[in-house]
């Protein structure tokens, strides 16, 4: 009782408030070791049991009606100090707030969102601790303060500059053995929860109001945080930067929820919930996708389970790839997605000249037998063959086209056949001589015959003593794949002569996919990608039909041409006829029967007549048809300026329909192709749109509010209570924002039971390369070149292995080097000095 006594009386010296300053003053009855640890844990223990007991009646006293929703500033706190010294904070929060023994909660959920609201007032945070289990029912959940525990020593062996022997860098810890905590005992067979023990005192400094965006549980991110992460990630934009985004919208880093750890940390833990069953749940994803959509398509092949190839394209792509399948290219890009598996988008041109993708493809190898398998899939996806397929020269590729697209005609890309062409002739042939001139022209025209062209191709040969160079030989031996004049006469044949666009196509995909993504995240990414190529291609429709081009002429030709095809096909059109307005004119006409054949000739820039050209155009008037000797028609879909000339002269001002090829046409798509998702409507996505919405609609209110701070004032307080009304209802967060459900609304796909698809493992293709710069045999043989013959350099006016830029006389070197010397002379006695 004496000690009780004394107690209380101590107590009541020792009771202050944050405001005030604590006296230290002690009895002798409680001793504290040197060390600072206590002697007597029963009397700590009734000294904080009193102290406890007074901040409740003191709470009670100034909180009997507190609101739903109560500011930190409306909170204080009480520090005492121990008999022994040891200092305590105290919350002071209000009741209706405070956890009190016995209380009992519906869930653990209900229990843990109390104790954070708790929390998050006081001043601290919080974490899950032990949780016992009685023959695997769960009988005790703890949480404690985050400060809970004691630090371990986690130092590391560090050089001591000394003695040269080792020491131990310090680190910092924000353990404090805080005994802060709540526990709860489950009550059998009901799932409920009641609090058993509460212990409110701490041994640390609680956070102030300003300081509470620190915290754990404002650190915790929501929603939209998350949502943003996801949206932004199928940019090729990674948690750190999209924090720095999320910051510059928001108005400052203190309006953000989480910091750039904790963007990254939510990175992290969708690809752990990914994991091994990457492959499964895209395949999982797919079969949805199909079962929801008939008219997607998507085919697979494993190799002892182990993902192999995979193909998909979807209905837009099977419809583009009707109107615009006449020509197809395709190419293989690489580091789209952590596997290494190589991607392969296949690529045609539409109606406004810009690239269209007929379907993707993902191969573990580049081998024929990959190459064949997504052929097939192609072809069971399309039904018809292209008449015109262009690749590069991979051996692969071309038997793998050879062997399944047999109706078409296989092209290879001529930029890389004339890229080479600095590698195979060394030494002063291309540069002091015109054989890179004659060659490209050679090469490039359109208008030679195969017969023109061997005979040219030789009389070269002949010029330059080339007939026993092997690389010259070798490509004249397949002249039929790559050079224009053997295949001028098919429909649509120089539309492309380059795989240029398919590797134009590669880079576009490239700005929405990462190297280090999963195959889920990549299937996000190129959905993505496709949707914004669709949104291009009908804004280009959309202003075909809104906007009205000026025109050149006053030919009636010219407007109905701007009627009838898209915004770029005119322009190249437009083109055609004013050249053949003024650039072309009637040399002679010769009447045979039904047909009339007009010679024109061509002047240049500088209307000076083109001697060596002649052009014949016949225009049958019984058959109703035009050709002309450029057959330009033929080989780009629309017709010469050479034919415009007769038509002017002869006075036609519509061209006749056989003449508009519709895949030029305004209407080439039909118009609901638009309305045809790039993946199939779910409850997800009327979720996410519903969200989006009501953004669209804060925003809109608050862009019309801005200018009268009153009225905005208002609008916020209306937010407000709609906000309280809401948390009143729904007061924890619901399971759909857990980072489980999210993940799973944002892939569209749940976690499978079973993974019959396992990921594909040590992936290893041309493409995968080794994080360094390549360097090709063109600059290999350039720097030899270097190396062999020296120049004349401006500086020095000498034959040196170097230029005026690297000379040792050029004044900017001569600094560094005086600038070097300066600085080993500070180091040298520097070192000199320590020595002495």
């Amino acid at each position: 009782m004496k000690e009780r006594a004394q107690l209380e009386v101590f107590h009541e010296n020792l009771h202050f408030t944050s405001d005030e300053e604590p006296n230290f003053s002690q009895s002798s009855e409680f001793l504290v070791t040197d060390d600072g640890e206590h002697t007597d844990d029963d009397r700590i223990s009734h000294f904080v049991d009193d102290v406890i007991d007074d901040m409740y009646d003191d709470s009670k006293a100034e909180c009997d009606d507190p609101e739903n929703y109560i500011e930190r500033e409306e909170c204080s706190v009480n520090i005492s100090d121990s008999p022994n010294g040891t200092r305590y904070w105290i919350p002071k929060v209000p009741l209706k707030f405070t956890p009190v023994e016995g209380s009992v909660f519906t869930s653990f959920k209900e229990a843990q969102a109390m104790y954070e609201r708790y929390a998050e007032m006081a001043g601290f945070d919080t974490r899950l601790s032990t949780l016992k289990k009685v023959k695997g029912e769960i009988r005790h959940r703890y949480i404690l303060c985050n400060k809970a525990g004691k630090a371990i020593s986690r130092s590391k062996k560090t050089v001591d500059d000394e003695d040269g022997g080792s020491s131990r860098r310090s680190t910092s810890s924000s353990l404090t053995d805080c005994k802060a905590c709540v526990r709860f005992k489950a009550i059998r067979g009901s799932g409920s929860y009641i609090m058993h023990k509460f212990v409110d005192f701490h041994n640390h400094r609680l956070m102030e109001k300003e300081d509470m965006e620190y915290s754990k549980v404002r650190r915790k991110l929501q929603y939209p945080e998350k949502r943003f992460i996801n949206k932004i990630s199928t940019a090729n934009i990674g948690p750190c930067t999209a924090y720095r985004l999320r910051s510059l919208c928001s108005g400052g880093r203190r309006r953000v929820r989480g910091n750039a750890n904790d963007f990254r940390n939510y990175k992290r833990d969708l690809r752990v919930y990914i994991g091994k069953r990457d492959a499964q749940m895209l395949v999982d994803r797919l079969e949805k996708r199909k079962k929801n959509d008939p008219n997607f398509y998507f085919n697979y092949k494993c190799n002892e389970r182990e993902l192999f190839t995979l193909f998909w394209a979807d209905d837009v792509a099977k419809i583009n790839y009707k109107a615009f399948g006449d020509v197809l290219v395709f190419d293989a890009t690489y580091r789209t997605n952590r596997y290494k598996m190589v991607f392969v988008p296949f690529t045609g041109v539409d109606h406004h000249k810009r690239s269209v993708t007929f379907g993707g493809a993902l191969i573990k190898r580049e081998t024929t037998e990959c190459y064949k398998f997504i052929l097939e899939s192609f072809m069971e996806a399309h039904a018809t063959q292209p008449k015109i397929v262009f690749t590069d020269q991979d051996l692969a590729v071309q038997a793998a086209v050879e062997a399944i697209f047999f109706e078409s005609a296989h092209h290879l890309c001529m930029w890389h056949i004339m890229d080479k062409l600095p590698i195979k002739f060394t030494g002063d042939l291309l540069i002091n001589t015109d054989l890179r001139k004659r060659i490209n022209k050679l090469v490039w025209n359109t208008y030679l015959t195969p017969d023109q062209f061997e005979e040219q191709w030789k009389e070269m040969i002949q010029d330059f003593s080339l007939a026993e160079h092997k690389w010259l030989h070798d490509v004249f031996q397949i002249r039929d794949r790559w050079i224009p004049a053997y295949f001028r006469d098919l429909p649509m044949c120089c539309l492309l002569k380059t795989t240029s666009r398919s590797e134009s196509v590669n880079a576009f995909f490239r700005r929405y996919m990462h190297p280090d993504n999963s195959l889920l995240e990549f299937m996000i990414c190129f959905e993505t990608a496709m949707d914004d190529q669709r949104y291009k291609q009908r804004k280009l429709d959309i202003e075909d039909h809104t906007k009205t081009p000026f025109m050149k002429t006053e030919l009636p030709i010219e407007r109905y041409v701007a009627d009838v095809y898209t915004s770029q096909i005119f322009k190249d059109v437009q083109k055609q006829i004013f050249k053949g307005v003024w650039f072309c004119g009637q040399k002679s006409l010769t009447t045979d029967g039904p047909c009339d054949e007009y010679i024109i000739t061509e002047k240049n820039r500088a209307f000076n007549v083109i001697a060596d050209l002649k052009v014949i155009v016949v225009i049958n008037h019984e058959e109703k048809n035009m050709q002309c000797s450029c057959i330009k028609f033929e080989r780009i879909g629309y017709l010469c300026s050479h034919i415009f000339c007769v038509l002017k002269f002869v006075g036609v001002n519509v061209i006749p329909d056989e003449y508009v090829l519709r895949r030029w046409r305004k209407g080439a798509l039909p118009h609901d192709i638009y309305k045809k998702q790039q993946k199939c409507v779910t409850e997800n996505d009327v979720k996410d749109e519903l969200f989006q919405n009501a953004v669209s609609i804060v925003e809109s209110c608050v862009s019309r509010l801005r200018g009268d701070t009153g009225k905005m004032k208002l609008f916020v307080d209306k937010l407000e209570m709609m906000r309280n009304e809401i948390f009143t209802e729904i007061p924890n967060e619901p399971d759909v924002n857990s980072n489980h459900q999210i993940f799973k609304t944002y892939l569209d796909v749940s976690s499978p039971e079973k993974v019959q698809v396992t990921v594909p493992e040590g992936a290893r293709n041309k493409g995968c390369g080794t994080n360094k710069r390549m360097v090709g045999p063109g600059e290999k043989v350039v720097a030899k070149i270097k190396k062999k013959y020296p120049r004349l350099c401006r500086m020095c006016n000498k034959y040196e292995f170097h230029d005026s830029r690297t000379c040792d006389l050029n004044p900017k070197n001569l600094n560094r080097k005086a600038k070097l010397k300066g600085k080993q002379k500070i180091t040298i006695s520097s070192q000199s000095e320590e020595s002495t």
